[in-house]
């Protein structure tokens, strides 16, 4: 990954999201070819399911996808995050002066906590979807070291036990922790080096 101790060219940035997103389209056809979900001896069935722009999906393009422990599939794209319940989409997006609804509706990322909520990494903070309540949680975090104050662009999350969460951003690591509430900010960069 590349890093960039000053702003960053907005022509360049799409093209590292092309190359990295052609590059994850490659592995998955790879994964594909090699574990011989097509081939003909294999005992699994598979079945794709086409789904037509008009179903409800927020956006054409996909981020990312996955799959929580109720079955549901969640959707991240650049206008919003969809829940797919196998018959529709369910839509989640900013509401603008709504603090339970997501930061951003441009999502990079989603994973799964211990205690089966859904952490969202969007370009605006971690949003965390609330089951029993049905809304989201939103974690915003602040840095002296940049340009606004602001260490926006969230990409992965890790839980590392039930109130640690390691959150990566553009140039930083956050270590935050749920039960106090408070992170810590590390840089990946000091001044170029």
């Amino acid at each position: 990954m590349l890093f960039f101790s000053g702003r960053i060219n907005l022509t360049l940035y799409v093209q590292l999201n092309f190359v990295k997103k052609s590059l994850s389209i490659f592995i998955f056809i790879f994964f594909i070819a090699n574990t011989g979900l097509f081939s003909q001896t294999g005992q699994s069935n598979y079945t794709f399911k086409r789904m037509p722009l008009n179903t409800g999906l927020s956006f054409p393009d996909v981020n990312c996808i996955f799959k929580d422990h109720k079955g549901f599939l969640w959707l991240g794209t650049l206008n919003g995050l969809n829940q797919y319940d196998g018959i529709r989409f369910f839509v989640y997006k900013n509401i603008k002066g709504d603090s339970t609804s997501l930061p951003s509706n441009i999502i990079n990322s989603i994973m799964q906590l211990r205690n089966h909520n859904l952490l969202i990494c969007t370009s605006n903070g971690v949003s965390e979807f609330l089951y029993n309540e049905g809304h989201f949680r939103n974690y915003r975090f602040h840095s002296p070291k940049t340009d606004d104050g602001i260490l926006n662009s969230v990409t992965k999350a890790v839980q590392l036990n039930d109130s640690i969460i390691i959150i990566q951003s553009f140039a930083q690591i956050i270590r935050l922790n749920k039960l106090t509430n408070k992170y810590e900010v590390f840089d990946l960069i000091l001044n170029g080096r």
